[in-house]
């Protein structure tokens, strides 16, 4: 009977395993490449090996070793993708014994410790960046979301995360609303623009934030009606859109809604790009 029983958990669990229903890091082990595999070096293997280890603060330092090898750490990039969706803090020896003298305890998230990673990384990091936007994981998109306009700021091109990117800004979550707003600030590609004002309707404050803010960075002309109507509303950070507002006219009234109607009244706001 007892054999019977261990024979048919055995059978079960090879039913279960090609359904994918085991822990992530388990799942990433059986995909792991080997130094064999074309166009990786054995270095490569060896942190992709650290970064599915049951100890977090490994895995922190998995992703910071693949970070540094830059380009040469392109096969890495989808066990990197898939740590943005860590929940856990990586402790050093010194942080978990005297973490009382440490702001928060001390320690680094996995998951950001993977986005500052993919972004060191790359260009090579972008196309799988673009395709984690669809991820059923928030936390994998947001930091998605995140990485894409941290990669632009750094020289690297990213337009085509761009229209991903907007339909991201319609996500169920805040936090990825946040960062795709941010991020389209930092793509700096005009296609964002209506999408972004748009955004200026957003039920978060948070959300309606960002897009002003990245409405900014865009310096449309085509934004500033909508900014005007922010601030006129002065709905919770309002303040946002007065900021946008100064930094598509170079102009400085605070917020001030009569002396910025003055302003624009004065300009030609049906002439943009």
């Amino acid at each position: 009977m007892k054999t019977l029983i261990i024979t048919s958990s055995l059978i079960l669990l090879c039913l279960l395993l090609p359904a994918g229903l085991v822990a992530p890091r388990e799942n990433m082990a059986a995909n792991t490449p080997s130094a064999h595999s074309p166009d990786i070096t054995a270095d490569v293997v060896k942190q992709i090996k650290k970064l599915q280890s049951n100890d977090p603060y490994t895995r922190v330092r998995a992703a910071y070793a693949l970070g540094d090898m830059g380009y040469r750490a392109a096969p890495a990039v989808p066990f990197l993708i898939k740590a943005l969706g860590d929940t856990e803090v990586g402790k050093s020896l010194t942080e978990k014994t005297f973490g009382f003298l440490f702001l928060g305890g001390g320690g680094r998230g996995v998951s950001t410790a993977a986005m500052n990673n993919l972004v060191r990384i790359g260009a090579p990091a972008v196309d799988q960046l673009i395709g984690a936007l669809r991820d059923p994981n928030s936390r994998i998109r947001y930091h998605a979301a995140s990485a894409l306009g941290s990669l632009a700021l750094r020289g690297i091109k990213a337009q085509n995360a761009v229209p991903s990117l907007i339909e991201a800004l319609h996500d169920e979550n805040s936090q990825v609303k946040n960062f795709a707003a941010r991020s389209l600030g930092d793509i700096d590609d005009q296609r964002a623009v209506e999408p972004l004002i748009h955004t200026l309707q957003d039920e978060d404050m948070g959300v309606r934030g960002d897009a002003a803010s990245a409405l900014g960075k865009l310096k449309s002309k085509r934004a500033i009606r909508p900014l005007l109507a922010m601030l006129k509303e002065r709905k919770q950070n309002y303040q946002f859109a007065a900021d946008a507002l100064r930094e598509i006219t170079g102009q400085n009234f605070g917020d001030d809604l009569q002396k910025w109607q003055e302003f624009c009244e004065k300009v030609n706001l049906d002439n943009d790009r």
